[in-house]
């Protein structure tokens, strides 16, 4: 019974190195009912963690002698709060923020043995605070309750711990960054009333059903891989945007911008856009204006990069087209407008209040200032209009809407995309200065996307559920469809390459110095 009851607290300590959330539910469920005692909880849990995080930190360490692990190593995500200590004390309760600081922790030799006390110390008051509530309810540990209760009750005092301890983390956050607390934390639990804001892994689930019909329907991922055979995959992941823009200089060398790897021993023209030439969602993408913000953002990003003309056009729009093996002209499936967020100032208030003050903005006010170098406390001028961001992607604070008005002035850049061979489906990002421009072919292609790509204007905040999954069905339908058809022209590709391209896309290759 003894070594029965030990075996099963090691495996609890070990199944933190997994989940540490779901180990702290089950944890708090074993209490409950009587598997385990308060103290083994307490104990094993922390001895868990803090494995876990010693391993991190040993990687940091060996990172020191493997370059490519450096890219995931980040100080600045310490930035917003002072004392690196106090940030290493809530790591625990922060998402995103433990693989980069304990891995920069690791790389830059930090004090070990006050590594392990911090952070030991936080996981301590974490477990206690769950039995704490556990006694506090006056919660019975009797295993003869229902399992229907002891769960319920066990899930509900891991939420509320989580929960609570993130929003102290994050009202921290808060406090330090804006000077205050209650408005930016209602507005960051609000926005989540729309679709647009949950998460990729939360918005995509009940989709997840279709895709599998999908998959079952059209054997496998062949609709994905096969759906463009002139990319590397089809465009579903791997590619890179440097071979990308050899398509375009060879079939539309006119109608998109210069894109090539970017070299650092090379004259650079300011201003340009730099961003990771195997990248999505906007991210590392930076606007460089000089030479101090190049060296800046080269110290900061290890990945191999691509270099863009800067084009000054005010509009931009994203064209998701489809045509099918056979057709000779393909269409517009959607079109989205892409409004970059900006403030008028009143030459008295903040930055940021200006920007709880918008409807919209209000709602992107974290992103705007996780991406950005923005100053909260800056003052605008009187009538000064205050770009926020640049950026044209929806995860970085742009506006996304639907433009179906726009889709018969687009229809130029699907007949220029006709002229790609097999290419059949993606999305193009295109900037232009005005809608007659636009209709007659004035217009730059920024970035062109495979069978990744979204169908962006399913971010419109207008769109309910029902709209929504059903351009994701019309869109994947599509693709798959074309797959299928290629599948019998070209050679299928098959499973076991589109797993190795995942790893490929997850290691990237060694920038040119």
């Amino acid at each position: 019974m003894l070594i029965e009851s030990l075996l099963h607290n090691i495996s609890f300590s070990l199944s933190t190195l997994v989940s540490e959330d779901l180990a702290y539910f089950y944890g708090i469920f074993a209490v409950q009912s009587a598997k385990m005692s308060p103290t083994s909880f307490i104990f094993f849990y922390t001895i868990g963690i803090i494995l876990g995080d010693y391993m991190l930190y040993s990687i940091g360490f060996g990172a020191r002698y493997i370059p490519w692990l450096k890219r995931f190593i980040k100080p600045e995500v310490a930035k917003p709060f002072g004392a690196f200590e106090e940030f290493l004390l809530v790591t625990r309760f922060i998402p995103g923020t433990r693989l980069p600081t304990y891995l920069y922790c690791g790389f830059t030799g930090y004090n070990p043995f006050k590594f392990g006390v911090i952070l030991s110390f936080s996981t301590l008051f974490y477990a206690c605070f769950g039995v704490f509530l556990l006694q506090l309810f006056d919660v019975s540990l009797d295993p003869s309750d229902s399992i229907f209760i002891r769960f319920s009750t066990s899930l509900m005092i891991a939420l509320a711990t989580i929960m609570m301890f993130k929003l102290v983390v994050k009202g921290f956050r808060f406090k330090r960054t804006f000077g205050e607390v209650f408005r930016p934390i209602w507005v960051s639990f609000t926005k989540y009333r729309r679709l647009e804001f949950w998460n990729s892994w939360l918005f995509y689930l009940p989709f997840v059903p279709t895709y599998i019909y999908f998959l079952i329907r059209h054997r496998g991922f062949t609709g994905c891989l096969n759906a463009n055979p002139c990319l590397f995959m089809g465009g579903f992941i791997g590619e890179k945007k440097s071979e990308i823009d050899l398509l375009l200089r060879q079939h539309i060398p006119n109608d998109s911008l210069r894109t090539r790897l970017f070299h650092p021993r090379r004259e650079v023209k300011f201003p340009i856009v730099l961003k990771p030439d195997s990248g999505l969602r906007g991210v590392d993408v930076a606007f460089i204006k000089n030479q101090e913000e190049l060296e800046l953002y080269l110290n900061s990003s290890q990945k191999v990069l691509v270099e863009q003309e800067y084009c000054d056009s005010p509009y931009e729009i994203g064209v998701f087209y489809i045509r099918y093996p056979g057709e000779k002209n393909g269409k517009v499936f959607s079109v989205t407008k892409k409004e970059f967020p900006f403030v008028i100032g009143d030459g008295e208030s903040r930055l940021f209040d200006l920007m709880l003050r918008d409807s919209e903005i209000k709602l992107r006010f974290e992103w705007l200032f996780d991406q950005t170098h923005l100053d909260p406390n800056y003052v605008p001028a009187k009538g000064e209009k205050y770009i926020l961001t640049r950026k044209g992607s929806h995860s970085k604070g742009c506006l996304f809407k639907n433009g179906a008005e726009l889709e018969v002035a687009a229809q130029a850049v699907a007949k220029t995309l006709d002229k790609i061979p097999d290419f059949y489906v993606g999305r193009a990002d295109v900037k232009y200065s005005s809608q007659e421009g636009l209709a007659s072919g004035n217009f730059k292609i920024l970035e062109l996307n495979g069978a990744g790509a979204e169908s962006t204007n399913i971010y419109d905040p207008s769109l309910t559920c029902l709209e929504v999954y059903s351009i994701l069905y019309k869109q994947w339908k599509a693709i798959f469809e074309i797959g299928t058809t290629n599948s019998r022209r070209f050679n299928r590709l098959y499973l076991w390459r589109f797993f190795l391209e995942i790893f490929r896309y997850k290691t990237n290759y060694k920038r040119p110095t």
